[in-house]
């Protein structure tokens, strides 16, 4: 699931090699690189003996994180209860890169392939199970679009009140995702760098409130949720006071 199991040279020769246990613990390596993307792809922090997962850190020698998750977990699905397993205890089929819920794959044959090699990773297709506050979602996406909502989707819902927009789904276009109803909702949307529209090359938020229809840019009401200034740039929105409001 995305380890780093060689390093080459400029030449294409291997130069460094690593084998892992189920849950990351190192079982050998060959060559002398300094390299501290290992398992999984994560960081690796010596000085700690544990890999850096963004909100947590991870022991791979007990194939536990450290600290609690902040996350409740999902009533129905017990194993997401437990405060401190990795990747709901099946690093074969998921990995855990932010620390607050799992990533899973169920084409294990596709994998991340010399990430210190390779500057750039393509958009390769691939049906993966994402696990988002709760909720799996089942899509065939791009791995740059299943990385941008393992990033975003928990930002954007921190600052949301839970109890009018809750968990949120997956959005139509399979390229953003969605909270609310027909009268309260908040979507969050990819950059499409292609679009013919500005407003859209850029990662953005879309809002919809009760009573005061579509929120611009300023935090006003406009006519039109096709406008560019319905487009929200999700840099910009961060900095709003209210999840509605920039005041």
């Amino acid at each position: 699931m995305g380890s780093t199991r060689a390093l080459t040279d400029s030449t294409g020769t291997t130069t460094d090699a690593y084998n892992y246990e189920a849950f990351g613990e190192l079982l050998n390596s060959t060559g002398a690189s300094e390299n501290s993307y290992l398992f999984a792809g994560e960081q690796f922090d010596q000085g700690l003996d544990q890999y850096y997962l963004r909100a947590r850190y991870y022991d791979q020698g007990i194939g536990r994180f450290t600290q609690q998750d902040t996350w409740m977990g999902n009533n129905q699905d017990p194993i997401t209860l437990h405060k401190y397993l990795y990747a709901n205890a099946d690093p074969g089929n998921m990995i855990d890169p932010t620390g607050n819920f799992s990533l899973g794959s169920l084409m294990s044959a596709i994998n991340i392939a010399g990430r210190l090699a390779t500057s750039a990773v393509g958009n390769v297709g691939r049906f993966i199970a994402t696990r988002t506050n709760g909720t799996v979602v089942r899509v065939f996406a791009s791995l740059r679009t299943r990385v941008w909502l393992t990033r975003n989707v928990g930002r954007v819902q921190s600052k949301l009140p839970k109890k009018l927009f809750g968990k949120g789904k997956l959005s139509k276009n399979k390229k953003g995702w969605r909270w609310g109803d027909k009268k309260n909702n908040v979507r969050v949307q990819k950059a499409n760098h292609k679009s013919d529209f500005s407003s859209q090359r850029v990662d953005y938020v879309q809002i919809r409130v009760e009573g005061r229809g579509i929120i611009g840019r300023n935090g006003q009401s406009i006519t039109s949720k096709f406008s560019s200034e319905a487009h929200i740039p999700l840099s910009e929105w961060k900095t709003w006071a209210r999840w509605d409001s920039p005041l």
